[in-house]
């Protein structure tokens, strides 16, 4: 899925006329941390969804939340200079002025745009992998 977004992004690129820089070769690393922190997350809401059926109901409205509180439709440089350091602790905030620094501008995103969401993929995958096999096993009798 990812491969095809990456392949129609590039054919928008083309026919829109846009700067295709060789920094695009970077777009499939953020792609995977993207897909990353997903995972992590995916981890743990599925054996969770098992148990709480509720929580199903929640996970639209937390992920508008999230499409909010991300730098997705304004750039980082819209947030106030004295809240930027609590708004990187947001994995996708570094994650999406990263995408757009590499499309628009054709530059080298910072390190310190990805090091928190890589530290944050790394750390939900981990934790959410150890969860997922706790909960496994019982699983099955919750639904």
């Amino acid at each position: 899925m990812a491969a095809i977004a990456f392949a129609l992004q590039l054919v928008l690129m083309v026919v829109v006329g846009a700067h295709l820089a060789p920094t695009l070769l970077l777009w499939p690393l953020l792609m995977l941390l993207t897909s990353g922190i997903a995972l992590g997350v995916g981890l743990f809401l599925a054996p969770a969804i098992g148990r709480f059926r509720d929580l199903r109901y929640a996970i639209p409205i937390s992920l508008q939340l999230l499409l909010l509180a991300s730098p997705v439709g304004y750039p980082l440089s819209a947030v106030p200079e004295g809240m930027r350091n609590w708004y990187m602790l947001n994995p996708f905030a570094g994650l999406m002025e990263s995408f757009r620094t590499i499309a628009l501008d054709g530059r080298v995103p910072a390190a310190t745009a990805l090091l928190p969401a890589a530290g944050w993929a790394a750390v939900l995958i981990g934790l959410g992998t150890l969860y997922f096999r706790s909960q496994e096993a019982t699983v099955a009798d919750w639904i």
